[in-house]
């Protein structure tokens, strides 16, 4: 067998990937050893993440290619490369013992002595690798509690609004009026869609989506307070807002939540294609969305990507509910009802009186056998107790249980019952629509499939 020989190397932030021991030292490192040895490296699989566990895309690669047997030796820089968990380097330790593959650190000496004395070795390296991360997380639990303490921001993000000098937060002028202009706007009682547009319209170097609006509006920072899992503190920064301003906004999206919760229990719909659309322009799962106007309710299936995040991530989709259940049930009913699926259902069903004629057939055959000798009486009382312990009952086809409701009627001004719901839900997979809206591919369980053809009609119908 041709000996294959690779490296692993890891770090675990992008800072460090270039600092230090880096990506490009660990491989330096173990390129010279191997052509020290006059073998020659075959690849190197790599992370940039932390080493608490293995969930990393570089190490789950590497295993991969250990059990597909492509690999006789795995070099590292250091056991604590591979992960900073004894459970975890032993788990690994196995995997190549299992499939013959040797283990080099070059700079700690594991290779020497018995299997036995290799995992005692690896293990108290290991352990002393898990030591040094328990470690290093006190130190940065105390370090962040104590800048925390002085009101000082724990990460270099900082909001919107303001900028880090000196590990402080500063504030930037133009931006913290427009942050001053949103908590205004929403307190005279404009929406975050509706604030984000006229903030566009006024500053043309950048969107202000949604979702932009309402982190703005729900980051207590702006009052002059540090809030996070250590608990809220005055900060060092300057205040942009008031607490009785950010206290204000609260209260009103509170009553908005409210109200809007209370609308939907006296206004519930069940959608028939909930989690079965998908946007034709971003793949996103479509959301129910449900609008109140001048005492109407109006249903429909929409984008959450376009109205969350902004026009530049997707074009936006959004269709009314009943126009697109209306097309998806019509085209439910012509299957069901086709020959091929009626001369299917057909053929698997039988009746209850065909089943009370089969089993009434079967006991007289063991009767029969009985007094021909074939049987004993205690095969006899046997096969009649299991007999009876059979129930009677129909068995029918699948789609069987959408005969009786498909040449029910889809009208768009009536809500679908909950019964129908559930047979759609149980029938379809996933429903594809393209960017016109037409209904484009119905996916069924059991791995069924109708696609409309170019002329219009769909298959299998």
């Amino acid at each position: 067998m041709v000996s294959t020989i690779v490296g692993y190397v890891r770090v675990s932030t992008t800072k460090q990937a270039t600092k230090g021991v880096s990506l490009a030292a660990q491989e330096e490192a173990i390129e010279a050893y191997v052509t020290k040895s006059g073998d020659v490296l075959s690849s190197v699989y790599q992370d940039v993440v932390s080493g608490k566990s293995m969930d990393r895309q570089g190490i789950k690669q590497l295993i991969v290619a250990i059990k597909s047997g492509r690999i006789t030796k795995v070099v590292i820089y250091r056991l604590n490369r591979l992960s900073r968990d004894v459970t975890d380097v032993l788990s690994f330790l196995d995997i190549l013992s299992e499939h013959d593959v040797e283990l080099v650190s070059i700079t700690e000496p594991i290779n020497n002595g018995s299997l036995a004395q290799q995992r005692f070795s690896v293990s108290i390296i290991a352990a002393t690798g898990q030591l040094e991360r328990a470690i290093i997380a006190d130190n940065q639990y105390i370090s962040y509690k104590t800048k925390h303490a002085k009101g000082l921001p724990l990460s270099p993000n900082v909001p919107f609004g303001y900028q880090l000098k000196d590990k402080e937060m500063i504030v930037v002028k133009g931006e913290s009026d427009r942050v001053k202009r949103i908590y205004q706007l929403y307190l005279q009682g404009w929406g975050y869609q509706k604030i984000g547009k006229q903030l566009s319209e006024e500053d043309i170097s950048r969107s202000y989506p949604p979702y932009f609006i309402r982190s703005i509006l729900l980051n207590e920072t702006y009052t002059g307070y540090i809030v996070n899992r250590y608990g809220r503190v005055k900060g060092k920064h300057e205040a942009m807002i008031t607490p009785e301003v950010f206290n204000n906004v609260q209260m009103i999206r509170q009553n908005k939540r409210k109200k809007q919760v209370s609308n939907q229990r006296t206004k519930q719909r069940a959608f028939l294609l909930r989690q079965r659309l998908r946007c034709p322009y971003c793949q996103t799962t479509l959301t129910c969305r449900t609008q109140y106007k001048r005492n109407q309710s109006y249903y429909s299936y929409e984008c959450p990507t376009r109205r969350n995040r902004g026009h530049s991530y997707c074009s936006g989709f959004s269709c009314p509910a009943y126009f697109i259940e209306q097309e998806v049930v019509k085209v439910l009913q012509k299957f069901v009802l086709s020959d091929e699926v009626q001369a299917a259902i057909n053929q698997k069903a039988v009746s209850k009186k065909q089943a009370k004629r089969n089993h009434k057939c079967q006991k007289e055959t063991m009767i029969h056998q009985f007094s021909k000798g074939a049987i004993s009486a205690a095969d006899l009382e046997e096969g009649l107790k299991k007999l009876q312990e059979v129930p009677i009952q129909e068995v029918r086809h699948p789609l069987a249980n959408f005969v009786d409701w498909v040449n029910q009627p889809l009208i768009a001004e009536r809500e679908p019952s909950p019964l129908m719901y559930h047979r759609i839900q149980t029938l379809l997979q996933s429903v594809e629509i393209t960017k016109n809206k037409v209904l484009a591919t119905l996916c069924l369980s059991g791995g069924i499939k109708i696609n409309r053809k170019e002329d219009g009609h769909y298959e299998n119908i």
